[in-house]
């Protein structure tokens, strides 16, 4: 969330978060893997429907 839709850098969070840097890096890897997991399956799951149109 501070990342993507508050515009924090990853050496503000991490200082914000009292992690190291790598370690936000880390979760931010783990996170979008999990949310690309997560889309692949409804896609998977709503084939033949009309999910997203390309502009």
């Amino acid at each position: 969330m501070l990342y993507y839709f508050n515009d924090f850098s990853i050496k503000e969070i991490a200082q914000i978060t009292s992690s190291l840097e790598t370690t936000v890096k880390s979760r931010l890897f783990a996170a979008k893997s999990r949310l690309r997991k997560a889309l692949a399956e409804e896609h998977t799951q709503r084939k033949g429907e009309l999910v997203y149109e390309k502009r």
